[in-house]
């Protein structure tokens, strides 16, 4: 790759009065205070200083990702921005993928920070010439779990070292490791840059390695109290050893030693050289999809485990649900009833007033009165009840009085009108398989996000669009519940249609829609489920924060889908159309009997074409992903989408 062998001129960086402040629950937090610097094109310069002195937002607000609140930050004389395409960033966090080989990770590494033109030779000659640089050639065909730290170190440093960066910044990446693997990697590294003409800047604690840089930078509370050769360091605080500048810097006052380090004769301005970035790294929206999706899916399935896992959970939800329906009765008889017409309610008034009589005190021994002839009846049912305690203690009960009040005024259905096989049980076993594969959706999609937001971030602050990584998110997962919804769903639909085989009863095949179409829903619906747990798993910061979720997430799933709370309009049915995908879900699966009872159809009127909760389902997927893809570029703090800031990273 001819371009990318060129030597180039690092980058210029140059400082003035810089200052960087936060609001807190305490008020108003001063980072970095009236900073200046400037660093030449190609140095290798070492940034020190305690913990909390502010080295991290130093370099942060370098490269663009933390604003300053006042001064000027310029690379090359042009102002810093968030546009990564001539910047390389090496965290403490190591931003690859553990489940990859080095070559695989590498090679979309290189994809992802390269020019579509360039081909597959280059990309494969430019990894190799990085694994030399960097002495991993021998681990070229290694899974990144089965490496050392320091290893794993310089491969996150070789994933940012293929775009050829001009300015590197390494960000207490090494701080973790033992003196030796730093040492090795700071030699590395001042070799890299001197024969490449990087730019670098190196935060670190390990003061051995020190004297490699250039010149040193060194912070305390945020103010910065040298920065020139480390030999003159040790002249300008008066010690013998740089570990003992920290002491000094503890037992006296800050402001002492940045007025004597501002007293100094500085030369704040250098003079930059022309611009030599490298041609444009300009990567359409499918260039970037095709990419990420094939990386989502080839590290989905070199985790055995995460694959094994997601295969069992079909597998157990078969059997659990096998289990717990295996000995149910769908074919139990129900008895449909209908409301009285005015004879029969006029007839049913007569009967029961005489039941009436027959339960009241009334003495039907006494004589002499004239209205003997009308209690002949009561009379006779009274000596039938006293035959039948059990009978006359059930009619006397208040429920039992109530009932035939209400039908008599005609308010509930008495009158038996013909028998059907009891809906209950099917409708059950239709929500609880519909409720397992909603929560499948939710269990994959609400760490996918948070578990490689330090990955993600990074390679968005190079030029990754969100919108291809939000929707190479949501193919992949839509494929994972595909996958097991044909694993899981399906057989076990096949179970219960063989029931007959096993000498069970079989679910009431009038009461549901046909396999294909309530696989297609129910696959919809565990995707929409999975797009709202991606637009949690898009604002959290780690994975337990995402899983804290995960109870809201469900709970609704659980109350408002149709079979628990009764939806019959109102805010509670507004709230389950909007953000519950098993409201749909179950009402598409559902076919409807005019000869259902009122009481048993939680969910109100049913659609005739389960094409509406289809429509429903996908409307829910749209939003969620457009949810998820502003969720995640405000998480990351990226400018305003259509602002002429974020016109590269839509």
């Amino acid at each position: 790759m001819n371009s990318m062998k060129q030597n180039q001129t690092g980058v210029g960086i140059s400082l003035h009065e810089v200052t960087v402040r936060v609001t807190t629950s305490r008020g108003a937090l001063t980072l970095l205070d009236d900073i200046s610097l400037s660093v030449a094109p190609g140095e290798f310069v070492c940034i020190l200083g305690s913990s909390g002195s502010g080295k991290s937002t130093l370099v942060k607000s370098i490269i663009g990702q933390v604003p300053a609140t006042s001064g000027s930050i310029l690379l090359d004389g042009t102002p810093a921005s968030s546009d990564g395409t001539r910047i390389g960033y090496v965290p403490q966090q190591d931003l690859v993928h553990d489940s990859l080989t080095v070559a695989r990770a590498l090679h979309f590494a290189a994809r992802l920070r390269l020019p579509e033109s360039t081909t597959d030779a280059e990309i494969e000659a430019s990894i190799r010439e990085i694994e030399e640089a960097l002495a991993i050639s021998h681990r070229h065909d290694t899974v990144l779990s089965k490496l050392s730290g320091g290893e794993v170190k310089r491969v996150s440093l070789a994933a940012e070292l293929l775009a050829r960066p001009r300015l590197l910044v390494v960000d207490e990446a090494t701080s973790s490791l033992d003196p030796a693997t730093d040492a090795r990697i700071m030699r590395l590294l001042v070799d890299y840059g001197r024969r490449h003409g990087t730019t670098i800047l190196c935060v670190t604690h390990h003061l051995e390695n020190a004297d490699l840089a250039d010149q040193l930078v060194i912070l305390a509370k945020g103010h910065i109290v040298w920065q020139g050769k480390i030999d003159q360091a040790l002249a300008h605080f008066g010690v013998a050893r740089l570990s003992e500048v920290f002491l000094l810097l503890e037992d006296t006052p800050v402001e002492d030693w940045v007025r004597r380090y501002k007293s100094r004769s500085i030369s704040a301005e250098q003079t930059q050289p022309p611009s030599n970035d490298l041609p444009s790294r300009y990567q359409g929206f499918w260039f970037q999809f095709r990419l990420l999706f094939a990386r989502h899916w080839e590290v989905l399935l070199a985790d055995r485990r995460t694959v094994a896992f997601l295969l069992a959970v079909p597998v157990i939800m078969i059997l659990l649900t096998f289990a717990s329906f295996g000995g149910q009765d769908f074919s139990k008889p129900y008895i449909v009833t209908r409301v009285l017409a005015s004879d029969e309610r006029d007839l049913l008034g007569q009967v029961w007033g005489n039941v009436q009589l027959a339960l009241g005190p009334t003495d039907f021994n006494s004589t002499g009165d004239s209205s003997i002839d009308n209690l002949s009846v009561a009379a006779q049912l009274r000596i039938f009840l006293d035959a039948f305690p059990l009978i006359r203690d059930s009619i006397s009960q208040p429920a039992f009085q109530s009932m035939m009040q209400q039908s008599l005024a005609q308010k509930i259905p008495v009158l038996p009108l013909e028998v059907i096989a009891f809906p209950y049980p099917t409708f059950q076993l239709v929500y609880t398989t519909l409720f397992g594969i909603v929560l499948l959706g939710f269990l994959i999609g609400i760490t996918e996000i948070a578990k490689e937001r330090a990955i993600i971030g990074r390679e968005i602050a190079a030029g990754i669009r969100p919108s291809a990584y939000v929707a190479s998110k949501f193919v992949v997962v839509a494929l994972v519940l595909l996958v097991q919804i044909v694993c899981g769903f399906i057989p076990l639909k096949e179970f219960f249609s063989t029931a007959a085989f096993w000498h069970l009863s079989e679910p009431v095949a009038d009461y549901q829609q046909p396999l294909a179409i309530q696989a297609l829903i129910f696959w919809l619906a565990s995707c929409a489920a999975a797009g709202a747990a991606l637009a949690v798993s898009a604002v959290a910061r780690r994975r337990e924060q995402a899983l804290f979720a995960l109870p809201v997430l469900i709970l609704p799933q659980l109350l408002l889908g149709g079979i628990v709370v009764k939806l019959q309009g109102g805010l509670l049915t507004i709230l389950a159309q909007i953000f519950v995908p098993a409201y749909w879900a179950y009402r598409g699966a559902i076919v409807e009997n005019p000869a259902w009872p009122q009481d048993l159809v939680q969910f109100g009127s049913i659609n005739h074409s389960p094409w509406i909760p289809v429509l429903a389902l996908a409307a829910q997927i749209v939003a969620t992903g457009f949810l998820t893809w502003i969720l995640l570029r405000r998480s990351l703090k990226l400018p305003p989408a259509g602002s002429a800031a974020s016109s590269k990273i839509p």
